[in-house]
């Protein structure tokens, strides 16, 4: 578990550079700002695994905030636009709407690419246990000394085993001192 210290070092050390965001934390931000109140109806957002809440999506951008730029890679647009396409529970105008909402924040949002060429080095039970999402993260973190911001445990415990720096959402949900990223 993070402790302050841990929290505040990732803070002073990359918040000029700015934060990778995975997948599932960029839906939730994109819900959220399209209708904090659609999050608990969202398929994507809630599974067997995971709740998301209106107090997430105000945690969440507290800490992209803190961080000052998000950053996602190609692979993460993909894949937001199959979950909005399939999971999203939007259809129709209401469909619609959401992505000009997902758009708008397209723009402010920073796209970074690492080719796929990355991959070929790994081990393929590597890739195969995480697929190609996050193994592209990963090494957009090594290339540009960027933490990621992930709600996937496996993952986490994977970047940080190998010195990746990272960030799991589910542990700040958690914390008594949310408070330091109310800034």
């Amino acid at each position: 578990m993070y402790s302050f210290e841990e929290i505040e070092k990732y803070r002073a050390k990359y918040l000029p550079q700015g934060i990778i965001v995975d997948t599932n934390i960029f839906i939730l931000f994109l819900i959220g700002n399209y209708d904090p109140n659609f999050i608990k109806d969202c398929k994507a957002l809630n599974d067997s695994n995971k709740k998301y809440s209106i107090d997430d999506f105000e945690l969440l951008k507290k800490i992209l905030k803190v961080f000052n730029r998000m950053v996602i890679t190609p692979q993460v647009i993909a894949e937001i636009s199959n979950l909005s396409i399939t999971k999203s529970g939007l259809y129709g105008e209401r469909f619609l709407q959401y992505l000009r909402a997902v758009v708008k924040i397209l723009r402010e949002v920073e796209e970074h690419y690492e080719a796929c060429k990355c991959l070929w080095g790994m081990e393929i039970g590597v890739v195969g246990r995480f697929g190609f999402v996050d193994m592209t993260m990963f090494e957009l973190s090594k290339n540009i000394n960027m933490p990621i911001l992930t709600d996937d445990l496996p993952f986490f415990l994977y970047c940080s085993e190998k010195q990746r720096p990272s960030i799991n959402f589910e542990y700040i949900k958690n914390l008594p001192f949310q408070s330091i990223f109310s800034n």
